[in-house]
């Protein structure tokens, strides 16, 4: 297979691996204290990207560093800021955390980041609170998330993941989340967009959301697509927007860990090959088991979207079952190649 063109590096990337010690929050943030209280925000700058790092943690008590492995934000909720929070009126989960990213990449199309939260052995003694004082969260069931968005003017798209109970409680599940807010812990109708649970329990996941802001948006959590639709679910079409990351809790008396790494836009989100055969076929492998197959059009091409796998990709052809052509070397997204016959 000859090159064409190749692949789009990331126009942005944020690897969050740039060390920063421990530095503490504090207290609320402008987002979640009236009147905004600017001081108690953390800046990270990672390389030149700076992220901006709040929380609505009252009562409690965090602090945010980085190293080789990620950003992490630690949060201790011995205090019990979910139980003040329900006691307010507000949601049990409104005790959280964001780290903004301002950009101006009109070109994106392909917003990916990972986070990792581990796995709490104490869910299967969580109790509910049901006005005691006792109980250990206000949910149904203890409540971990961490979830990524595309910020425009204040209307967000995001896709998370949450570590939560399986039925009944002896082991946690994974439910993977898309949804739309505006801002801070708030979930917009429909909400949410849709939802998948998993009963067992991974803690690292590549959070994904593929869109041109107007006429198209995949979400997905690693290879799995949570959300498509031809319509946006919010109005994403504005000039300033960024990247948001978030983490919430239900759960009093906890200390709940989010790590955040490799922070990637892409301006493109597929991969594509001429010159096939008829009854021949493109085959695209990447990592974290991503693998996808499309049959050549009539014309002698094909297209597969990899924004689930932008990198490290494996390319090659095949012809009634046989592997006809492989790349010679690993490609990322946005790589054009054309089969070449003798």
């Amino acid at each position: 297979m000859q090159l064409v063109q190749a692949g789009t590096a990331p126009i942005l990337n944020s690897s969050m691996h740039t060390s920063m010690g421990q530095t503490y929050f504090p207290g609320d943030g402008p987002c979640c204290s009236i009147p905004p209280v600017y001081s108690d925000i953390v800046t990270y700058n990672d390389t030149g990207n700076v992220w901006t790092l709040q929380g609505d943690l009252n009562p409690g008590s965090a602090y945010a560093f980085a190293n080789n492995t990620g950003l992490t934000i630690s949060y201790n909720t011995d205090a019990g800021c979910p139980r003040q929070e329900d006691h307010a009126g507000e949601g049990p989960t409104d005790c959280s955390f964001y780290g903004d990213l301002g950009t101006t990449l009109s070109s994106g199309v392909v917003y990916s980041i990972e986070a990792y939260i581990p796995y709490y052995s104490f869910y299967s003694t969580c109790q509910l609170d049901t006005g005691s004082n006792q109980g250990c969260t206000y949910e149904s069931v203890p409540y971990d998330e961490a979830a990524f968005g595309i910020d425009v003017s204040g209307n967000l798209v995001n896709v998370g993941f949450a570590e939560v109970c399986n039925n009944p409680c002896t082991s946690n599940a994974l439910e993977m989340i898309a949804y739309t807010s505006q801002g801070g812990s708030s979930c917009e109708v429909p909400c949410p967009l849709a939802s998948i649970t998993q009963h067992v329990y991974t803690p690292l996941h590549r959070l994904t959301i593929v869109t041109d802001r107007k006429t198209f948006i995949d979400i997905y959590v690693d290879n799995t697509l949570l959300y498509s639709s031809s319509t946006m679910p919010i109005d994403l079409n504005g000039s300033a927007y960024g990247l948001e990351l978030s983490e919430r809790t239900s759960i009093n008396g906890e200390t709940f860990d989010v790590t955040w790494s490799n922070a990637v836009v892409y301006s493109s989100d597929n991969i594509s090959v001429s010159g096939l055969p008829s009854g021949s076929s493109l085959v695209v492998n990447g990592t974290n088991g991503f693998s996808s197959t499309q049959p050549a059009d009539s014309n002698g091409n094909a297209e597969i979207i990899v924004a689930a796998a932008p990198n490290n990709l494996m390319v090659s052809v095949e012809l009634d079952g046989k592997v006809l052509a492989t790349y010679n070397e690993p490609v990322q997204t946005g790589t054009t190649l054309k089969l070449v016959t003798s």
